[in-house]
């Protein structure tokens, strides 16, 4: 079994690669500032800051700030590939893993300039703003959550199995559990714009959701 196991790991080259990258990042963020380690890492509490700064913060975003969107990037889109490997998509031309962390990139660039003009065109800059931030510290946990889960079903139980069903769902739990969090201090403005609210959600949460799985055929 064993012999098995170190033949099939001889193949996972770019995973390996990928779990040093982790690990490099993580203690980059821990050296350069031990209060964001201490953030990324502890899931279960949740940061917060007044409206009023997060233009000052997003003023002085720091290396370890892009450091955590690179580690974002990379492990979700590590789980995506290997969740697309799982359900089968392994032969298609188009499905390696820069390709999805660009697409992924490129989503994230296209909605952030997206909120940033709504939020202009309502006259509503820092509110969006405030959203965006607390939106990319919860999802940073989620982040540290899923790479931990995906060393495990890579290293533990290989690219093959339905393992990975399992982490779809137990990070799906954790992302609704953390979502509702987020919301939870913008409740009051959620129930006066309500409309807006349910167009956001339809527009950049489930839209994309939407055509990835009408384009796969899942």
């Amino acid at each position: 079994m064993y012999e098995a196991i170190i033949r099939e790991n001889q193949h996972l080259t770019w995973e390996v690669g990928l779990f040093f990258g982790f690990v490099l990042i993580l203690a980059l963020v821990k050296h350069l500032n031990p209060d964001s380690f201490y953030r990324l890492t502890v899931f279960w509490k949740n940061d917060s800051f007044v409206t009023k700064s997060s233009r000052t913060k997003l003023r002085s975003l720091k290396i370890e700030d892009v450091l955590v969107f690179v580690y974002r990037g990379l492990v979700f889109s590590a789980f995506t590939y290997s969740l697309l490997i799982y359900w089968g998509y392994g032969g298609q031309t188009w499905l390696n893993y820069p390709t999805i962390l660009g697409a992924w990139a490129s989503y994230c660039l296209i909605r952030a300039l997206l909120e940033w003009g709504v939020g202009l065109g309502f006259d509503s800059e820092l509110w969006m703003l405030h959203i965006q931030l607390r939106r990319s510290v919860f999802k940073a946990k989620l982040s540290f959550v899923l790479s931990v889960l995906f060393v495990i079903g890579v290293f533990a139980f290989g690219q093959s199995g339905s393992h990975w069903i399992v982490i779809m769902i137990i990070y799906s739990i954790l992302f609704l559990w953390n979502y509702q969090r987020f919301v939870k201090p913008f409740f009051r403005l959620i129930q006066t714009h309500l409309v807006y609210f349910i167009l956001y959600i339809c527009t950049f949460e489930i839209a994309p959701l939407w055509l990835i799985v009408k384009y796969l055929k899942v």
